[in-house]
């Protein structure tokens, strides 16, 4: 009885029967049958416990991976009898549509696969690329509508959209939408979503006219900025504020979080519905962030209180010096920084050249030699 260790046993079966299967998927395949290996000594007289197995023994645990099935090539795909196979993986990338659409498919179809082994010695099935092709012939039609991330498309200058989209955007739940658009007599615009999954698409005023008894008639209406007064008192939207205070979208929506704001629900240019917040609520949020800063130039420096101060990318820039050498530098100093703005106007920090020089005078003299 011949004896070896999985590593060997691989390079056999492969230099010898042509069959590939990695020494870990062997070592594997002998733990989960509770195979014991027996010790023995490599070449260089080292002793390895328990790291050889018989022939037999790899041979019950890998049996089928040692039988005669076909092997794919790194693209994924095989000819068997004339006939292109293809593992759903790769027949999802080469058609453009996802493997979940792909899977649904095929296990309502009576279409049957071919075992086949990868170079890893992994066994897969693949399907005919033909018989799939048929299977997705509607979502491989070029003429189909797209819709983008919201659910929504133009078609012919009218904008129509899922069920779903227009459930997100006008407050009103699918079932109803659906409910009346089955009563309608109206005939959907066939498309395809993101993943290239069919769906009905509707026209975005014939939807309006079914839902409009549906729709809150008291909810206000949004400006075009985004704005509007609500008795007496500016409001508007996250985004809105954000573009006027110079403040990003997530500092505002933490900080709203963390207040217990409730906000006013009100309905954009386009109807989608949308929240509110008091102008002045939020402003004092933010009051930190919006108290006058100064902002660097171009060049990433501003003169404060009659010193030149500047961001680190452009103190780095100037001295000559990587941006995380003067970061570290900064971080386990005692050099103060002042609160300001960059060229674009996010919130940065902004550091004393002199002090920076000072913090970095060895560095600057090794680059001068």
């Amino acid at each position: 009885m011949r004896y070896a260790s999985c590593e060997t046993w691989a390079e056999w079966f492969e230099g010898h029967e042509g069959v590939r299967i990695l020494g870990e998927t062997i070592r594997d395949r002998l733990k989960g049958a509770k195979k014991i290996g027996e010790d023995g000594r490599g070449r260089l007289g080292q002793l390895f416990k328990g790291a050889y197995y018989s022939e037999q023994d790899v041979r019950d645990a890998c049996a089928d991976l040692l039988r005669q099935v076909p092997l794919f090539g790194r693209d994924g795909f095989v000819e068997i009898g004339g006939i292109r196979y293809g593992t759903v993986k790769f027949l999802a990338g080469f058609f453009g549509v996802s493997a979940h659409s792909i899977f649904n498919r095929l296990g309502s179809s009576d279409i049957i696969p071919v075992c086949c082994r990868s170079r890893g010695g992994r066994l897969y099935d693949l399907y005919s690329v033909s018989q799939v092709q048929k299977l997705l012939l509607n979502l491989l039609d070029p003429t189909l509508i797209r819709v983008g991330d919201d659910g929504f498309a133009d078609i012919a200058g009218v904008r129509h959209g899922s069920k779903e989209a227009f459930a997100n955007l006008l407050g009103i739940s699918t079932r109803s939408i659906s409910s009346r658009l089955s009563t309608s007599g109206l005939m959907p615009v066939r498309g395809k979503d993101s993943e290239n999954k069919p769906v009905d698409l509707w026209s975005e005023s014939a939807v309006y006219d079914l839902c409009v008894d549906l729709l809150d008639s008291t909810l206000i209406r949004v400006g075009e900025d985004g704005f509007v007064f609500i008795s007496g008192v500016r409001h508007g939207k996250i985004v809105s504020f954000s573009r006027i205070f110079r403040v990003s979208i997530p500092t505002i929506l933490k900080r709203l979080r963390s207040s217990g704001i409730v906000p006013v629900r009100c309905r954009g240019r386009v109807g989608r519905l949308c929240d509110l917040y008091p102008e002045t609520a939020v402003r004092e949020l933010c009051a930190d962030l919006l108290a006058p800063l100064p902002v660097a130039e171009e060049s990433g420096f501003v003169m404060v209180n009659g010193v030149r101060c500047g961001t680190i990318p452009a103190l780095a820039r100037l001295l000559g010096l990587g941006r995380n050498t003067v970061r570290r530098r900064l971080v386990i100093s005692t050099v103060v920084s002042v609160p300001g703005r960059d060229g674009g106007g996010k919130l940065c920090d902004l550091y004393p050249e002199p002090a920076v020089r000072e913090l970095c005078r060895d560095l600057i003299k090794k680059r001068k030699k």
